[in-house]
């Protein structure tokens, strides 16, 4: 069950949702491959269990956009999300996402970051900048 408030972007293959207690497993399942951790940031879990997953369910609702679960076909498949800035820096925000190794290669990355970064906008986001690793798919 969603919150009226919680944003749901939706694309053709797409749901881009915060998660729930509910995804808690799910998200693990996805996130605990060493070919996932191995594109992300050193904060990142590695290995990822669902207790991993509950702590980022709980950060998520910091920010409108900071963690939200990339859905298709009713299964979660990645996670997508805004660092924001502070400061000087308080109207961008770093994107960090990752994606099951299942689902690489498909496009479902770049659906999601086109969609997502339009609403950013909405919630005072100007400037969205993200890295990628040479070795990511």
């Amino acid at each position: 069950m969603h919150d009226r408030d919680d944003p749901v972007i939706r694309t053709a293959r797409l749901e881009i949702r915060r998660p729930t207690i509910a995804d808690a497993v799910a998200i693990a399942s996805v996130a605990n491959d060493p070919r996932v951790t191995a594109n992300l940031r050193d904060a990142f879990p590695s290995p990822y269990t669902p207790t991993d997953a509950r702590d980022w369910i709980a950060m998520s609702r910091i920010h409108p956009l900071q963690g939200m679960v990339i859905v298709c076909d009713g299964r979660v498949i990645g996670g997508i999300g805004l660092d924001p800035g502070v400061d000087v820096s308080r109207h961008g925000a770093e994107v960090g996402y990752w994606l099951g190794t299942d689902h690489w290669g498909q496009g479902y990355m770049s659906e999601a970051l086109a969609a997502f970064c339009d609403p950013s906008v909405n919630v005072g986001v100007t400037n969205a900048a993200g890295d990628t690793l040479r070795f990511a798919p």
